[in-house]
């Protein structure tokens, strides 16, 4: 305020500094009069009608203090009053909005300008964290890495059902594994059929669930991974039916599809295998078999480890076929 020179008398005391607008609203505000005695740095006392040069005429001379309130008129005992029987409407007040991290303070009004309210620039120190599945920012689709993000999600999914598989088919008795057999019917002669069969229903199971997670967490395990979507980086509206059909159709028919054979190709091939000759060639090499009155009797844990270790070997065949992808399509995005 370096133009704040001005000052004005009351009651015999220097009251200011003030600009020389502000003494000129006080008197339009009657919180002094013309004739207040107002005077600038260096200069000598005069009237505020003087020193602002105001019009004879432009308010009134006598002090805030003598000016009188018009009384209310008295009614008349002709004028009733009705009561109210009904109580008033009132509009409820609006709340001002209040900027935080995520709004900008208001562009109109008051606070427009306010120096109080530096406008939003989307970083606070303050501000926890973004989650590592929910918030994260994703960046813009990239078509060559659309396909491993399937792959992922497929591979992670199909993996632990086939886990579930061989964990279950060496505890099964005899007798239940020959029912599975006779209702597979032509697993004797092409169990690879009954393969792509089964993962071909699995396909529906698989994308329902992708199609949960996404709809829940925004984005899938193999999308947050590889740092892409199928969609917008945008959250849209989810659409779990037409997100389930794109994923039956991806699945099937895309780069998903493949990937869904591959996980059960080993696991399911070797249960129906072991179904159909009750060996494996390894059986005799890790000694998974003993003979016990000239028939081989199945040592179930050992068996069990036998073939956690098949589907884990080819969980590493096939990711490092899927490294290999996933290198050459960087290259290619890149």
């Amino acid at each position: 305020m370096a133009d704040a020179t001005w000052y004005y008398e009351k009651d015999g005391e220097a009251i200011g500094p003030f600009q020389k607008r502000l003494i000129e609203s006080f008197i339009r505000s009657k919180v002094i009069t013309p004739e207040t005695l107002v005077w600038e740095d260096g200069t000598e006392k005069q009237t505020a009608r003087v020193a602002l040069g105001l019009p004879e005429d432009a308010e009134p001379t006598q002090k805030p203090a003598e000016i009188k309130k018009p009384e209310a008129p008295t009614p008349t005992p002709e004028q009733q009053v009705p009561e109210k029987t009904t109580p008033e409407l009132t509009t409820p007040v609006q709340p001002s909005p209040i900027a935080d991290d995520a709004t900008p303070y208001p562009q109109t009004g008051t606070d427009a300008t306010s120096p109080e309210r530096p406008p939003n620039t989307g970083f606070s120190l303050t501000k926890p964290l973004p989650h590592p599945l929910t918030d994260f920012q994703m960046t813009p689709p990239k078509p060559a890495l659309r396909g491993f993000a399937k792959l992922v999600d497929f591979y992670i999914v199909i993996q632990a059902f086939s886990l579930g598989v061989v964990l279950i088919a060496p505890s099964l008795s005899p007798a239940t594994n020959m029912r599975l057999m006779v209702w597979a019917l032509e697993v004797k002669n092409n169990p690879m059929m009954w393969t792509f069969i089964i993962a071909a229903i699995i396909v529906v199971a698989v994308s329902a669930f992708i199609t949960l997670v996404r709809s829940h967490f925004g984005a899938t395990l193999g999308e947050w991974i590889t740092g892409t979507r199928l969609t917008t980086h945008t959250f849209e509206k989810p659409q779990p039916l037409k997100i389930f059909f794109r994923e039956a159709y991806v699945s099937t028919l895309g780069a998903g599809g493949y990937t869904i054979y591959l996980g059960w190709l080993l696991p399911v091939y070797w249960y129906f295998y072991i179904i159909r000759r009750g060996l494996t060639p390894w059986d005799n090499t890790f000694n998974t078999v003993v003979v016990h009155n000239n028939q081989p009797v199945k040592k179930t844990i050992l068996k069990t480890l036998l073939i956690i270790a098949i589907v884990i070997g080819s969980m590493v065949f096939i990711g490092f076929v899927m490294g290999v992808l996933k290198a050459i399509n960087r290259g290619i995005a890149s």
